[in-house]
């Protein structure tokens, strides 16, 4: 009797996990965050999108224009992202570093232009809805990457050599359907 009775206990429990399991799966969930790129050993983040994105109006208000970014604005902000992961990833392979003094000192030099423009501390904080220590320390890594990127952009630079008559004499051998289509642009 006790035995049925264990049974009929263990089955019906089994039976709800299986159903609350079941009503999980079926539950819509909001991604916390999503990849949008990797790049070697490293990922591009939406939130890192975001963030550039952020910047970006951030600087286009100091400027004086408003609005969301265009699509192209977005596109070309993740190419940059994953080029900037392509630069880190090879720094990485050419055992690159920087300080954290260095990552330090930059992450303070923006903290600064975006109190200025902001007007103070106070109103950065209400923008950024974070505290500044907050900010930086959300901030060290995107940073350290931006200055490893740089770093390595830098050691790239100095390996390339080229005239000006090179490049026109490169340009003037290229077919001209070769050649990008840059649009006119209004200065």
């Amino acid at each position: 009797m006790k035995i049925d009775a264990v049974k009929t206990a263990f089955s019906t429990f089994s039976l709800l996990l299986f159903c609350l399991i079941l009503k999980a799966q079926t539950v819509e969930s909001t991604p916390i965050d999503a990849i949008v790129a990797v790049v070697g050993d490293g990922i591009v983040l939406e939130s890192e999108v975001e963030a550039q994105a952020f910047a970006m109006r951030a600087q286009m208000a100091q400027s004086g224009q408003t609005g969301e970014l265009t699509e192209v604005q977005r596109c070309n902000l993740l190419e940059e992202l994953i080029f900037q992961k392509l630069l880190v990833h090879h720094a990485k392979l050419d055992s690159l570093e920087v300080t954290d003094a260095e990552v330090m000192d930059e992450i303070d030099r923006r903290l600064a232009y975006y109190i200025q423009m902001f007007g103070s501390v106070e109103a950065f904080e209400a923008e950024y809805g974070q505290s500044v220590s907050e900010w930086k320390a959300e901030f060290q890594d995107p940073v350290m990457e931006q200055l490893l990127a740089g770093r390595m952009q830098a050691q790239i630079n100095q390996q390339v050599r080229a005239t000006p008559a090179e490049v026109q004499q490169l340009f003037d051998e290229t077919p001209a359907d070769s050649l990008p289509l840059i649009p006119e642009a209004v200065r």
